[in-house]
């Protein structure tokens, strides 16, 4: 499923988007949300959410970036 009704509306959104990041290879962009308080991987060449790839985080997640190295990801 894509589109809005997976993405929710403007008064309900289901992710809440802050911050993002592209990875150093390109493949993907990650999301901090600030509702579900996670990073969630977009996968560009698919075009959507990757539901399996989610970074949980104790708190809100606000501005992700890599390392330096692209090894890791801080959040």
């Amino acid at each position: 499923m894509t589109g809005p009704s997976i993405a929710g509306d403007a008064y309900s959104p289901r992710y809440e988007p802050y911050g993002l990041v592209v990875s150093p290879s390109g493949a993907d962009v990650w999301v901090a949300c600030l509702k579900t308080g996670d990073v969630r991987v977009y996968d560009v060449a698919a075009g959507a959410m990757v539901d399996a790839r989610v970074a949980r985080t104790s708190g809100r997640a606000v501005m992700p970036s890599f390392s330096g190295d692209g090894t890791r990801l801080w959040v």
